[in-house]
């Protein structure tokens, strides 16, 4: 299982935002939450991501990892993270250059091959971009992988 979500409640006061949710999601399988305003679904991805700590009784997996309670930037570095209705883009870059950015922080090398220009940077900078290329396909977005984002 990719992720195992079991007992998560989350309550704001005397509101139970979230109720005992139990969901699972295999390696492959892509879930929606669909729900009216108001009914949770926020909350749900707050907890999985960690910005939310959810009650005692609740546990959170993925790719085998327990991560309940983690900090969120240690869920992110796992491969978890979530984004905001507001997403920002930047519009004059491209839509690749967009997911490039964004992936920066697993990017597998420092500063000193960057300056230099080292091959290693130069054999994961393709890696990345083949990567991204890849995810592009995935959406159905890849033709459209040099337009700029902010005509998308």
């Amino acid at each position: 299982m990719l992720l195992e979500v079991s007992g998560l409640s989350k309550n704001f006061g005397g509101l139970a935002a979230v109720s005992n949710v139990d969901l699972a999601v295999r390696q492959g399988e892509i879930r929606g939450i669909i729900g009216p305003n108001g009914s949770g679904k926020s909350t749900l991805f707050n907890l999985i991501s960690g910005i939310y700590k959810p009650e005692p009784g609740a546990r959170i997996v993925f790719d085998g990892a327990d991560i309940t309670n983690r900090e969120p930037h240690e869920i992110a570095r796992l491969g978890i993270a979530r984004t905001f209705q507001l997403l920002r883009i930047f519009g004059q870059m491209t839509a690749l250059e967009n997911l490039l950015i964004g992936y920066h922080p697993h990017i597998r090398y420092g500063i000193g091959p960057a300056m230099v220009g080292a091959l290693g940077m130069w054999t994961e900078e393709r890696r990345v971009r083949d990567e991204m290329m890849e995810l592009l396909a995935f959406i159905g977005l890849a033709e459209y992988a040099d337009m700029p984002a902010g005509e998308l």
